[in-house]
């Protein structure tokens, strides 16, 4: 498994009108888990997320 350093930044693009925190990397494409699913741990402190190889195309098969 990758693991990876991946430091809270204050999220600034777009101008939002409340405090947001990104806490994942810019640099690769990230989802929640299912939609009936909630990702965040019941004591709030983990997120649950998956890291995605890509985003710009179908899968295909091998």
């Amino acid at each position: 498994m990758d693991e990876r350093d991946i430091s809270p930044a204050a999220y600034t693009d777009l101008d939002p009108v409340c405090a947001v925190t990104a806490i994942t990397g810019p640099d690769d494409a990230y989802m929640h888990t299912y939609y009936d699913v909630c990702p965040w741990s019941p004591s709030g402190r983990y997120l649950a997320c998956l890291r995605l190889p890509f985003e710009d195309r179908e899968p295909a098969s091998d």
